[in-house]
């Protein structure tokens, strides 16, 4: 599987609010920036950052476009385009637009996952401690 069709399966994972795709995509021992300064480390953290986040039944699409994809040996560092539409706890329909930094690993059976997941890109450049 590519890493785009990677990318494609964890948007629509999390439009679908199904944990056990967002799973199989992340790393063992991946690191998502759950907000800037926050870290989720290890896949466990990462799904319980997920599970709360769909627990609180916010009608949500998002759709990504890989932008730009750089391989060295096993790594890969991703920069992606992505934008999230929803409706928040008052019925108020919104949308957010981010650049987003990913480095995948591809293990020794070719498959690729998800180690670090930014979907703050660059901003986080702005935060202290991150």
């Amino acid at each position: 599987m590519t890493i785009e069709q990677i990318i494609e399966n964890l948007d629509r994972a999390i439009s679908e609010k199904q944990i056990e795709p967002i799973k199989s995509i992340y790393n063992e021992n991946a690191c998502l920036v759950k907000q800037p300064g926050d870290l989720a480390h290890g896949v466990d953290e990462v799904i319980a950052y997920y599970e709360a986040l769909f627990s609180m039944n916010i009608p949500m699409t998002i759709s990504t476009q890989l932008v730009k994809s750089v391989e060295a040996n096993d790594l890969a560092l991703v920069t992606t385009k992505w934008t999230l539409e929803g409706v928040d706890p008052e019925g108020n329909k919104g949308s957010v637009e981010k650049i987003a930094s990913m480095v995948f690993s591809r293990s020794g059976e070719s498959k690729w996952s998800l180690l670090i997941d930014n979907p703050f890109g660059p901003e986080l450049l702005d935060v202290e401690g991150t």
